[in-house]
């Protein structure tokens, strides 16, 4: 194991990629630690230099930062700022699930932040998976790492159109079909989209199926609240990249606005046992009747402005509350909904 390159010093070895090796180092006359990739295979080196132009091109703090770079003779290296609290992958998953919900769903946020600077740049970064998220050590932040397999939108291709990219888990269906000459920001939500159910449930599932009995959040988890994450993934885990989120800022409002959701037990649309009465905020509320059916005439109020309705009654308190179904009734309220067009 080589003892240093250039002014940095080996400490250890912290992982080996399909790339490279990665080392914890030390500058031998600052003592600034970084995190350093070594190439292992010299003809990569046209790839390794596209990752290092891609990270210079990228000045975020969702960004690991690089330090320094030999890419002129070998041994061919590159020094990123060092996270000493590791990846994502490095928390074994009883750890990750003690830590609250609210603050791995920023993580993602956070993330997709990092996506909006790259996709912005026109770089995909191809290989999102825990291992390439940095937790700092006080778990309040998260920043994207290792660009060994970005594609420059519009620049020379450095992988084969029908090479395999990505990790297996992680990776959308056309980086695992051998199609990745289909290469856009999709690609890259698509894998967060698996991230994002990494962090909640702290395991991961094949291809689409977050569906199944046995991968479904709110079922397992017994919280139907976690719907709003399942949603989310519904958008984003598909198997056609044309039916996905392809916009990181647009993925980012939306998981902010679920976890505020599921932080102050909001409703979820379409998931009735969120529907926590606003009076007592024990009890749910249940559909009583709706416009025009004739057991709805106790409310003595009708049609209101000729609006179809759907009336609602808590279990607990019997506060009653009134909703329009012009406003997204066939989502929240699809029983309802269908009796109206009876």
């Amino acid at each position: 194991m080589p003892k240093s390159w250039g002014p940095w010093i080996n400490v250890s070895q912290i992982a080996e990629g399909g790339m490279g090796h990665v080392f914890k180092v030390r500058h031998s006359e600052t003592g600034q630690f970084g995190a350093l990739k070594r190439l292992k295979n010299p003809n990569r080196r046209e790839r390794f230099k596209q990752e290092v132009q891609a990270v210079r091109l990228l000045d975020h703090p969702g960004i690991a930062r690089l330090i320094d770079a030999n890419l002129d003779e070998e041994p061919f290296y590159a020094v990123y700022e060092y996270e000493p609290g590791g990846s994502l992958a490095d928390i074994v998953p009883e750890e990750l699930l003690r830590i609250p919900l609210s603050q791995r769903l920023v993580w993602c946020e956070q993330i997709c932040s990092a996506l909006e600077a790259a996709h912005r740049k026109s770089l995909v970064h191809r290989d999102i998976k825990p291992d390439n998220i940095l937790i700092s050590e006080d778990r309040k932040s998260a920043r994207l790492c290792d660009f060994g397999l970005v594609y420059f939108d519009e620049g020379e291709r450095q992988t084969e159109a029908m090479e395999q990219v990505g990790s297996r888990f992680y990776m959308a269906p056309e980086s695992e079909d051998g199609r990745a000459d289909e290469v856009g920001t999709a690609l890259d939500l698509y894998s967060l989209g698996k991230v994002l159910y990494y962090v909640v449930r702290g395991r991961i599932y094949a291809r689409e199926k977050h569906r199944q009995p046995e991968n479904d959040l709110a079922k397992i988890l017994n919280d139907p609240h976690l719907e709003a994450i399942s949603q989310i993934i519904d958008d984003v885990v598909t198997d056609d990249p044309k039916n996905r989120i392809s916009n990181a800022v647009t993925l980012r409002m939306i998981i902010e606005m679920a976890r505020k959701n599921i932080e102050d037990r909001r409703p979820v649309v379409g998931v009735p046992a969120t529907y926590n009465c606003v009076f007592c905020g024990v009890g749910q509320y249940k559909e009583i009747c709706i416009s025009g059916e004739t057991h709805n005439h106790g409310y003595g109020e009708g049609n209101i402005g000729n609006e179809q309705m759907v009336y609602l009654e808590c279990n607990n308190c019997g506060n009653c509350q009134r909703f329009k179904l012009k406003y997204g009734g066939p989502k929240w309220f699809p029983d309802a909904e269908s009796r109206l067009r009876k």
